[in-house]
């Protein structure tokens, strides 16, 4: 998106990767700056988004990409079921927080973009999902 013209904010959970790939688009003449985020945290994007669009002058892009997996193994490589992701002995914490992450993370995402994009009139909205089995 930066190399597209936009100027861009890089939420990550991980602020040393997100700082990280904010200086490098900087070194290479980009709009780029780097922000803690954990979407679960509504207020947390809500400050995100806020701090975005004080620094560029609003909102034109966003795009909706966190996600986890489910975790141990629904799946193994070739395609079969492993035990440690049967239903019945998955950790129900670990379903808890990967339907936080993949389902609610998009939709305080989504919410936060449409408050800035809405009085403006304009924006779009990129949400990515996964081919996982």
């Amino acid at each position: 998106m930066a190399e597209a013209g936009a100027a861009v904010t890089i939420a990550d959970i991980d602020l040393d990767e997100a700082e990280r790939e904010a200086a490098r688009l900087r070194a290479e003449g980009y709009r780029a700056r780097a922000a803690a985020l954990d979407v679960v945290d509504r207020a947390g994007t809500a400050r995100v988004f806020a701090d975005h669009a004080a620094a560029f002058g609003g909102l034109d892009i966003a795009f909706a990409n966190a996600g986890i997996d489910p975790g141990a193994g629904y799946w193994n490589p070739a395609g079969y079921r492993n035990e440690e992701g049967q239903i019945d002995a998955l950790d129900p914490a670990h379903w808890d927080r990967t339907i936080a992450i993949n389902l609610t993370g998009v939709f305080n995402t989504v919410r936060e973009a449409v408050r800035l994009m809405k009085p403006a009139r304009k924006g779009s909205i990129i949400a990515t999902s996964s081919n996982a089995r």
